[in-house]
């Protein structure tokens, strides 16, 4: 079997090859160097195909923090004008509606002090009244409607009247000077901000005095001096008063309309 003897020769040569080289310190040395060297290789490939994708990762993040930044930035825009939102509604709200109520009781007045009695016709009380009290004759056709106010068993309620013409109830108001002395009065049918706004103003005059003798302003004590000066002042607005549902005050034949009380501080005092 000469075959089989040269593969036996052949593996033996082999086998002495392996052994020879493996004997050999600077063989393996070579072999260890190789491999060491392609190790570096393939980790160096590997750490830069790593650094590539830790970039483009890095790049991602910076563009996500962007991104939540900006919708940080909306959010918060958008929450103050949300939170802002039911305040302004309010305020525009607040005053269409008191512009509203405004006009539709500019043709009104309301009476205090006028007798009532059981079942009364309230339209005849007040057509007896402007021809008894003021001296002015009114008519049915006059009136739009009227009625007592309030649920007050023990006291006169006052009687609100409507009449059909601003000019009608402007000539009766005019005139309620001629009450002076009795127990009745006749007052604007006010809005209840002016009604408030009314209160506030009698109240802050009451502490009130005067800067540089022209301009009014809030004093929470008055010396001796400004207690003469604040006599003098008061004396120039006993003439408050309202007119077309609006509040007013005149100072030297001039007339100020006071819409709040910052207007106090626009009246001048001079002569």
């Amino acid at each position: 079997m000469p075959t089989d003897d040269r593969v036996l020769r052949g593996d033996a040569v082999v086998l002495k090859t392996v052994e020879t080289v493996l004997k050999s310190e600077e063989l393996l040395q070579k072999i260890g160097n190789i491999i060491a060297e392609k190790i570096d290789q393939k980790i160096n490939q590997l750490i830069k195909t790593y650094e590539v994708k830790l970039s483009q990762l890095e790049d991602k993040l910076e563009k996500a923090y962007a991104t939540i930044d900006s919708l940080e930035h909306y959010t918060r825009r958008n929450s103050l004008r949300i939170y802002g939102l039911p305040e302004s509604v309010n305020e525009d709200t607040d005053a269409s509606i008191d512009s509203l109520e405004h006009y539709t009781r500019r043709n009104s007045l309301r009476i205090y002090g006028l007798p009532e009695s059981v079942n009364e016709d309230t339209d005849a009380s007040i057509i007896k009244f402007c021809k008894e009290k003021m001296n002015i004759e009114v008519t049915k056709e006059m009136i739009d409607c009227s009625h007592r106010l309030g649920k007050e068993e023990n006291h006169t309620k006052p009687l609100l009247v409507k009449f059909v013409s601003k000019n009608i109830k402007q000539e009766i108001y005019k005139n309620k000077r001629k009450l002076k002395g009795s127990k009745l009065v006749i007052k604007e049918d006010l809005t209840k901000k002016n009604i408030q706004l009314m209160k506030r103003v009698r109240d802050k005059l009451k502490t009130l005095g005067t800067k540089k003798g022209s301009k009014l302003v809030i004093k929470e004590d008055l010396t001796k001096k400004n207690i003469q000066l604040m006599k003098r002042v008061r004396d120039k607005l006993k003439t408050l008063g309202t007119n077309n549902c609006s509040i007013f005050t005149k100072v030297n034949n001039k007339i100020y309309k006071i819409n709040d009380l910052f207007d106090l501080s626009k009246i001048n005092l001079n002569k």
